[in-house]
């Protein structure tokens, strides 16, 4: 039974751009994260940045980089620009976010690693995780790993006294 598998990168799921890269994580404009109520799109919802959500990094190649989202702040000159009781004219407050690199996937044979196989780039587009695609790629790696354990426990000599 083959599963469909969804398209990872769809605009109306876009969280904002890749600012900043490290070796455990990214961190990323979300110019969309301070909107009031989150939207709906084919049936799910769509938060535009919130602590917890999976993300989707597109690079330029057949990749897609899985992340978690775990902070979001505004930068110091921002943060009094969210507060209702001071009427600072049109200043728009920018979001920041900081990604937590869990894996990736290759989008051609959808297979999935725990490892990073290419890292980010700034620049690069971040979406919100369609929630079938992560539950695809969440079975896809829990079955590799079991084939491991498998394997691993085949090869394992068996020692009498």
């Amino acid at each position: 039974m083959s599963e469909a598998v969804v398209y990872p990168f769809e605009n109306a799921r876009y969280l904002g751009t890749v600012s900043r890269v490290s070796p455990i994580g990214v961190q990323v404009n979300l110019p969309f994260a301070t909107e009031a109520a989150p939207a709906q799109y084919a049936g799910n919802r769509v938060t535009r940045g919130q602590v917890g959500e999976f993300v989707v990094i597109e690079t330029f190649t057949s990749v897609a980089i899985i992340g978690r989202i775990t902070e979001i702040r505004l930068p110091e000159r921002d943060r009094l620009s969210v507060e209702p009781e001071r009427d600072e004219g049109d200043a728009e407050p920018n979001p920041i976010g900081v990604i937590r690199l869990l894996g990736s996937v290759d989008l051609q044979s959808v297979q999935s690693s725990r490892g990073i196989s290419d890292v980010p780039r700034i620049g690069d587009y971040v979406y919100l995780a369609h929630p079938d695609f992560i539950r695809l790629v969440g079975a896809r790696l829990s079955l590799s790993i079991q084939r491991a354990s498998t394997i691993r426990s085949l090869n394992t000599p068996i020692m009498s006294f």
